[in-house]
């Protein structure tokens, strides 16, 4: 299930590709696995599914890793791709639109 309940409110990544919404954000939060260790990262957008970060780390797709946003508890997810730097991310479990909604909400407050 996509987040769109709000999707007026909220304005969404330029990908024609993407069969969820993503939303730009600011948001300062950890990337962490036994390989990198512990990085900051800031993420630039952000689905129910996944996220997009900077982070000047070149990481292997499929690469596991535990992302720390502001409030929440520590999530697993899976590097999809590294290019650029940035990463994209896949969320081992999609965010409920409530916590998306406020993680939106708070970079909007930064």
């Amino acid at each position: 299930m996509t987040y769109q309940s709000a999707a007026d409110s909220f304005r969404p990544s330029q990908s024609n590709s993407r069969k969820e919404l993503r939303v730009e954000v600011h948001l300062e939060s950890v990337l962490g696995s036994s390989m990198l260790g512990k990085r900051k990262v800031e993420l630039l957008d952000i689905s129910n599914f996944g996220c997009r970060a900077v982070c000047s780390l070149n990481v292997e797709p499929g690469t596991k890793v535990v992302l720390t946003m502001p409030g929440l508890a520590p999530i697993g997810a899976q590097i999809r791709w590294s290019r650029q730097g940035c990463l994209g991310l896949e969320f081992a479990t999609p965010l409920h639109p409530l916590i998306l909604h406020r993680l939106v909400a708070e970079s909007r407050e930064a």
